[in-house]
């Protein structure tokens, strides 16, 4: 109810007689509130050597990451067809971006699998996918039915398949790669 007392009756007018400013309002948003961002205020909140070294961590992504845009899978031709094939032998699973991008890159020679903050409406650990200089990401546009184009991602890790199967045995998950691959190359 408090909500609807703060909302003024002009923008219940423009909302109801131009929702796409709205939108495009709402997007901006979004996007100020970026995956970069967030990964930057992340470190902010600990103290320096506190926690285990949290915000050498944190610092050490923000300073790592960089924004990558992801395309339809449809939008690349060699991969189209494959990841079509795989789609229909695969089944991709709601909240599971990690497992996902691992079954593409085990079947699918060349995609590689990438790791980072997605900005899905609020910034989140994702994974997703790489293949001859795109991104995708098969979770958000298959599973959930979104249109990554409108969403920001920023990588902080990209491994080839060797080197995602390693930390897949080390670690016996199906990814959440990241702390571990900063234990190995980092933090020796």
């Amino acid at each position: 109810m408090k909500i609807i007392n703060k909302v003024s009756t002009m923008e219940l007018k423009e909302f109801s007689t131009n929702r796409t400013t709205l939108r495009k309002r709402f997007y901006r948003h979004v996007l100020e509130n970026s995956a970069l961002r967030y990964l930057n205020q992340m470190g902010s909140l600990f103290d320096k050597g506190s926690f285990g070294g949290q915000r050498e961590f944190w610092e050490w992504q923000a300073k790592e990451a960089r924004s990558v845009k992801c395309v339809s899978y449809r939008d690349i031709p060699e991969l189209k067809e494959k990841v079509e094939e795989f789609l229909k032998r695969n089944e991709l699973a709601i909240k599971e971006c990690y497992h996902n991008s691992m079954q593409i890159v085990w079947n699918i020679p060349e995609v590689e699998y990438v790791e980072g903050i997605a900005n899905l409406i609020i910034p989140l650990d994702h994974a997703w996918n790489y293949y001859k200089g795109h991104y995708f990401d098969l979770t958000a546009e298959v599973v959930l039915g979104k249109n990554v184009e409108r969403f920001e991602y920023a990588q902080v890790i990209r491994l080839q398949r060797r080197e995602m199967d390693k930390y897949a045995l080390k670690t016996g998950l199906a990814g959440g790669y990241i702390p571990e691959y900063y234990m190995d190359k980092v933090k020796k």
